[in-house]
């Protein structure tokens, strides 16, 4: 890095000041600059320079939503003539997507534990794991797909079990 830089970092939207200080701190002592910008505010400035000849003389509140993997957050910001101002910002550091793989998660063990009655299947850390991962691609898919299937192939004797799951499925779970 260079010491005559100055980085930006990015930082979750409901980072308090002593979060923001250790980060400052931190690349104090590492001997670089930084400057912070919330999440919401840094995918607003990415969009505008995506954008940019599209703002010249536009005045317009927006509002961002940032749905991250451990936190969700909105901001309403205020966009003149390709400024941006946070006006207000609100959010929760306890939901986010990874509450939504645990929900489809509990989902799935309820499903394969009506069909395989007694079987404790996910049981073993490792299968808990795969079975998160399997959830988290799932959930992804069902962004662009209206229906897939979760597939388990290292369960119940080697045999694959699969679940169809739909977009209006995994809505209601969540």
């Amino acid at each position: 890095l260079n010491a005559s830089c100055v980085y930006t970092v990015v930082v979750p939207a409901m980072f308090g000041i002593v979060q923001l200080q250790s980060i400052r701190a931190a690349a104090f002592m590492a001997g670089i600059s930084v400057s912070t910008v919330g999440s919401p505010q840094a995918a607003a400035l990415a969009y505008l320079e995506k954008h940019a000849s599209s703002f010249r003389g536009w005045k317009k509140h927006v509002l961002v939503f940032d749905l991250g993997a451990g936190s969700t957050s909105a901001a309403v910001m205020l966009i003149d003539d390709g400024v941006v101002e946070v006006k207000s910002l609100a959010g929760n550091l306890e939901v986010g997507g990874a509450d939504f793989d645990t929900r489809l998660m509990r989902h799935v063990i309820a499903d394969f534990s009506k069909r395989l009655p007694g079987s404790n299947m996910f049981a073993s850390p490792r299968g808990l794991y795969n079975l998160r991962l399997a959830c988290e691609q799932t959930k992804c898919m069902l962004s662009a797909a209206v229906e897939t299937n979760i597939t388990i192939d290292w369960l119940h004797d080697g045999d694959p079990i699969y679940l169809k799951i739909n977009r209006s499925t995994f809505e209601d779970l969540c």
